[in-house]
């Protein structure tokens, strides 16, 4: 297709997937794709597996949207390998969606919807499931602006878009937060970039009308990989919580939501969710104080590794 001639740019959307060890889970996203009635997009797929598996299902006959494979080195988390991708955009707005998540048809028509509306250079939406129902943490039941009093229930980073000018002013996500990287701050890094965002002007918006789906996380019965992931994850927004100067309040805040549901594990005796969310209470204050337990607690037992993007 011709470049617009508003942006310059060849598509309205740059989807950027990093991907490892998912290849059945990205193949229902990219299915997700081809279903949308809105057409104006690319994917990139940045591809961090160790062997050449992905070639088969990238094949870009099989697909009626421009499809791109860039491969990395294993390692660098996802905010890097996000980076990566969206620096080969070529598309005015940008979406980063998880290789696990997936859209319901009419998806990129209700974000372009929004975005023309609002104005906004910043859009968020919900984590839902299949019936619409909020999964994966707490949202707003309204739409509006997205403020710093309100960033933590209006963003999810795989239904998320962003200009791609803004990206470029932000400088990406920061790699010191990244899930499956070398870093100890594993999470939180939609936070950042938006509170980033916000502090630059930019106008950002959140619409629980816009839903993407997601694996539900297991934290009412969590393995060991859910354990240790709700405690890294912690740490990520303990961190986002001390770069951006939030106080002792909001630490007390979050530590302490962490704390009663670990009482309310306890009053009915339920294991896993004590150990998911005591690492959880502490993973935050790690966070928020700079103070990382570098070894196992007694909860976190060894089991299966969670594969990481």
């Amino acid at each position: 297709m011709g470049q617009d001639p508003d942006t310059g740019r060849a598509f309205r959307f740059s989807l950027v997937v990093a991907t490892v060890d998912r290849n059945r889970d990205l193949q229902r996203l990219l299915q997700s794709l081809a279903q949308q009635t809105f057409s104006d997009f690319e994917v990139i797929i940045v591809d961090q597996n160790d062997k050449i598996v992905l070639a088969p299902l990238l094949d870009q006959a099989r697909w009626p949207f421009r499809i791109r494979h860039l491969r990395i080195p294993r390692g660098g988390g996802a905010s890097v390998a996000r980076n990566i991708g969206w620096l080969q955009a070529e598309a005015g707005i940008l979406l980063f969606p998880d290789d696990d998540a997936w859209y319901p048809p009419g998806y990129l028509d209700r974000l372009d919807g929004i975005l023309e509306r609002t104005g906004a250079q910043l859009v968020t939406g919900r984590a839902a499931d299949v019936f619409g129902r909020t999964i994966n943490g707490r949202f707003d039941r309204h739409s509006g602006p997205i403020r710093r009093s309100n960033v933590f229930t209006r963003q999810i980073e795989w239904n998320m878009a962003v200009d791609a000018g803004l990206m470029k002013a932000l400088g990406g996500y920061d790699e010191n937060i990244s899930l499956g990287g070398p870093g100890v701050w594993q999470g939180g890094e939609g936070y950042d970039l938006i509170l980033r965002a916000l502090e630059q002007g930019a106008p950002c918006y959140f619409d629980p009308g816009l839903i993407g789906h997601h694996h539900e996380l297991p934290v009412h019965q969590p393995d060991d990989a859910m354990v240790r992931k709700g405690r890294v994850y912690a740490r990520g927004l303990g961190y986002v919580l001390r770069k951006h100067h939030f106080g002792p309040a909001a630490l007390v805040w979050w530590a302490g939501r962490s704390l009663v549901n670990v009482m309310r594990a306890l009053l009915v005796l339920n294991l896993p969710r004590l150990r998911y969310y005591s690492g959880q209470t502490i993973g935050r204050i790690e966070g928020w104080s700079g103070i990382v337990w570098q070894r196992p607690l007694a909860f976190e037992r060894v089991g299966h590794r969670s594969s990481a993007r």
